[in-house]
């Protein structure tokens, strides 16, 4: 029965990669923000971590205040029969969701699996019907503050960042500030469980006495300070990178972008045609016989490309760092 578990949970967990990591990674992979093995490596160490730090809430959750165990006290052989079916039905769900392409939640689906084995079992009262509601409640509240907090974000972003004059210099100004914003939302969830170990030793080993707080604000101050300068390597190593490949493309005679027709094409037509309708005779008295042959004329000189979006630039910054 142990080993029949545990294949049940590592299929499970299987189908939680294909979906639910693909739903978190899949945005920073999607905008080259990090490649799909650094993908892979970042989720495995942090889905890891997450589950075994800070898991246990979740899990006590889901054991306890969905269905009750005290009415299989008497028959725990059926309780764990249960828990068999939560991990197959949830793990063909997630298994069939992700075949067609369907993001879903993985809590969902085990929550959902869980009142319904109590249900079949047990009945109606062995569900803890009030527990459903809240969860249910954080499933409709969930989208809506996500979206909520994104626009906020992308709104702050656009309107202090890229519609300002010099958007580089800006996002160099709200890097600190960013980091900041992060590390106080991050700390306080994640930082109360490495404090206490910090505490502990510095109180036992060094004879220093620190309030918990304290403890928590410069681990968020030292951690905010070095991503900010880590951000600013990462911004400056950017704009050294775009600039040197315009160059290149400049001198090879290609468009700033790397796209040899489409936009940049069609602009440079059109900047030709306006120019001869504005200055024609100009145009004309620039032509000079061709070294190659007298009665040739040379073609006038190619109009400079037009310079790389800082706005281009920028996203990626902005990408690297979310």
């Amino acid at each position: 029965m142990l080993i029949l578990t545990c294949l049940l949970a590592f299929y499970l967990a299987w189908n939680l990669g294909a979906n639910d990591v693909a739903n978190s990674m899949g945005t920073s992979v999607g905008s080259k923000a990090v490649t799909l093995r650094q993908a892979l490596i970042i989720a495995g160490v942090l889905e890891f971590t997450g589950a075994v730090l800070f898991g246990q809430n979740v899990s006590e959750t889901l054991v306890t205040k969905v269905v009750s165990p005290e009415f299989f006290g008497q028959t725990p052989q059926i309780f764990l029969t249960g828990m068999l079916a939560v991990l197959v039905a949830s793990g063909l769900w997630i298994n069939l969701a992700t075949a067609f392409g369907l993001p879903v939640s993985s809590s969902h689906a085990v929550v959902g699996a869980i009142a319904g084995f109590g249900w079949a079992a047990v009945g109606f009262e062995a569900v803890d019907w009030p527990s459903i509601r809240t969860i249910t409640l954080t499933w409709i509240l969930t989208p809506l503050l996500s979206g909520a907090i994104a626009a906020l974000f992308y709104t702050i972003i656009k309107r202090f960042i890229l519609d300002q004059p010099h958007p580089l210099q800006q996002l160099q100004e709200w890097i600190p500030w960013l980091s900041t914003a992060l590390f106080s939302i991050f700390g306080v969830i994640v930082l109360p469980s490495f404090s206490q170990p910090i505490q502990r030793f510095l109180s036992q080993h060094l004879s220093i006495l620190l309030p918990s707080h304290t403890v928590l604000l410069g681990m968020g101050a030292i951690a905010s300070v070095v991503l900010t300068f880590v951000l600013w390597g990462q911004l400056g190593q950017a704009i050294g990178d775009q600039g040197s490949r315009i160059g290149n493309r400049e001198a090879n005679g290609e468009p700033p972008w790397g796209i040899r027709h489409g936009s940049w094409a069609e602009d440079k037509e059109q900047r030709t045609r306006d120019e001869k309708i504005q200055n024609p005779k100009s145009k004309t008295q620039n032509l000079s016989p061709s070294p190659l042959h007298p009665c040739t004329p040379a073609l006038p000189p190619r109009t400079s490309p037009r310079p790389l979006p800082t706005s281009e630039c920028l996203l990626c910054c902005l990408c690297s760092w979310v």
